[in-house]
């Protein structure tokens, strides 16, 4: 079994019961945090610009676009909020791991709210994203250093995503 199915397994076979009251606490001051950061970057340039070309692509409306009161496509909605999230280079730090709630809460929060899901499997999601990242940066930083910083992150999106929609494409035979 390579990496990148283990980690799928992982952030869809874990029990729910990995939530413990503190993790969950943890979670969620992460994405108030980002949210309030995603906020106050909605109207920065960066976000804008985003936010425009993404208007012209159009799409269908399935998710929001924080700070705008309109909707856009999952990937465009995600994008934006993402642009957002970093705009004013106000996102959380955890020693160790980096700044991940700006990575992965714009992501999970556009599966969330196109799938409806409840807010105990955003923040699911959210928490098994910022494990992967966990795991995952150390062993890239110490293989390849700045080269491969990215892939803990992209991981870790992919991981949320696969969390929240319980997409098991490696179980089918």
């Amino acid at each position: 079994m390579g990496v990148t199915e283990q980690l799928a397994r992982f952030a869809v076979e874990s029990p729910s019961d990995f939530m413990t009251a503190p993790l969950i606490e943890s979670a969620k001051a992460k994405i108030l945090d980002t949210l309030a950061t995603s906020l106050a970057g909605s109207r920065a340039p960066a976000t804008t610009i985003s936010l425009e070309t993404v208007r012209q692509s159009g799409g269908s409306p399935e998710a929001t676009v924080i700070g705008w009161g309109e909707k856009s496509s999952l990937v465009n909605a995600g994008f934006v909020n993402g642009v957002a999230a970093h705009a004013l280079e106000y996102d959380d730090i955890t020693s160790g791991v980096g700044h991940v709630s700006g990575c992965i809460l714009p992501g999970v929060l556009a599966v969330a709210e196109q799938a409806n899901l409840s807010g105990r499997q955003l923040i699911e999601g959210f928490a098994i994203g910022f494990e992967v990242q966990a795991r995952a940066d150390p062993e890239c930083r110490t293989k390849a250093a700045a080269t491969t910083h990215r892939v803990p992150q992209r991981a870790a999106k992919i991981a949320t995503a696969v969390r929240v929609i319980r997409f098991r494409p490696f179980l089918i035979n």
